[in-house]
């Protein structure tokens, strides 16, 4: 009988790629060319994985200047292969001549970074440890995504899990919510990042309430759309003379004081009602841009700094509404309306008390 070692060994899966530098002398370009990749994989229903994880991107060698391709560090990395940033499939393009590098849309900035922090933060320039959530805006230079700023404990429930993705039906998905939410908007996707918090408990608990909630990113290389989903919100809550758990915040937050958006119910007990509640008329989903100075909704600016915030749909939709892109082919380890397919899981989880850093396949 082979185990893991001995599959490995013996597997012949093979990867064809290729780099071309060329200048004039004055301007340099890049091309990536990925024409065969066959590793890392999956095999044996699941239970081994052929070929290490792997990364594509560029490097200055400074804090400055870098990116990382799609799918590096996951197995989505294969789909190079199917994908590109110029329409010729497996190729990929770049101007490196500059500071920072570009594709054909432009600067691609200081590349992708981002932390997904067990206190229910997305953020892009560097960890957040702070726990309890405070009022917005937060002008820390530090750009996040409040999906549930809380004191999360998932050492005592739950897990957390991120994929970054450019699956077919998954760019497909996201096209069709984004096109339905914002009409007549002209997006395809082209990159998906999904961010979930299944099943988590607060510090101290000794409840079995639970929250379960969802970030989905998606981007066609120019407009930026933000999904939050929230499936399942237990806490915080009040039994009797009792508060289980602590008050939590949701918001858009650029990281200086214009930019910034507090969903309803914030640092209140009825931010609970997130998952009854939403801003496209589908329960518990709540739909943004945010590729701008100034964050929208699918009415326009909804930045407080403005002092003209959107009214939010305060009715409660219905609850048997189905989602023009919902598919009876997507199954989930839950039932709700979060984005995703069950897969393999080989998440490897490092439950730490601030941040965790997860590269997983299994995600809802």
């Amino acid at each position: 009988m082979l185990g893991p070692k001995d599959l490995l060994q013996h597997s012949r899966e093979m990867n064809t790629f290729q780099v071309v530098l060329s200048t004039d002398g004055n301007l340099t370009f890049l091309l990536y060319n990925y024409e065969d990749i066959q590793w890392p994989s999956i095999y044996a229903y699941g239970y081994y994985q052929h070929g290490p994880l792997s990364l594509a991107g560029l490097n200055s060698g400074y804090d400055t200047g870098y990116y990382t391709l799609p799918g590096s560090l996951s197995l989505d990395i294969a789909n190079l292969a199917n994908t590109s940033n110029v329409n010729l499939m497996g190729r990929w393009a770049f101007r490196v001549d500059q500071q920072h590098p570009e594709d054909a849309n432009g600067n691609l900035g200081r590349g992708k970074f981002y932390s997904v922090n067990n206190n229910g933060l997305l953020s892009f320039s560097s960890p957040i440890s702070q726990y309890t959530p405070q009022a917005l805006p937060v002008a820390l230079g530090n750009p996040f995504l409040a999906i549930f700023w809380a004191d999360i404990d998932n050492r005592l429930a739950g897990d957390i899990y991120y994929r970054e993705t450019t699956d077919p039906s998954l760019l497909s998905r996201a096209t069709d919510d984004i096109r339905t939410y914002f009409h007549g908007v002209n997006f395809t996707a082209r990159w998906v990042f999904v961010a979930t918090w299944h099943r988590v408990a607060y510090y101290e608990s000794s409840t079995s309430k639970v929250n379960t909630f969802q970030a989905v990113l998606s981007t066609d290389g120019n407009r930026t759309f933000l999904l939050y989903n929230y499936e399942d919100i237990q806490w915080p809550s009040i039994y009797g003379y009792h508060q289980h758990g602590p008050l939590s915040l949701a918001g858009l937050n650029s990281g200086y004081d214009t930019g910034y958006y507090t969903l309803p119910g914030s640092l209140s007990l009825d931010i609970t009602n997130l998952a009854n509640k939403s801003n496209v008329n589908f329960t518990g989903r709540w739909a943004f841009r945010v590729d701008q100075q100034h964050p929208e909704d699918a009415n326009g600016n909804i930045d407080e700094a403005n002092k003209t915030v959107t009214n939010w749909t305060t009715a409660t939709p219905s609850k048997t509404a189905i989602p023009p892109t919902t598919s009876s082919g997507l199954t989930s380890t839950v039932s709700c309306n979060v984005y995703g397919v069950q897969a393999f899981n080989i998440c490897i989880l490092f439950h730490l008390f601030y941040s965790i850093y997860c590269i997983a396949l299994r995600w809802i």
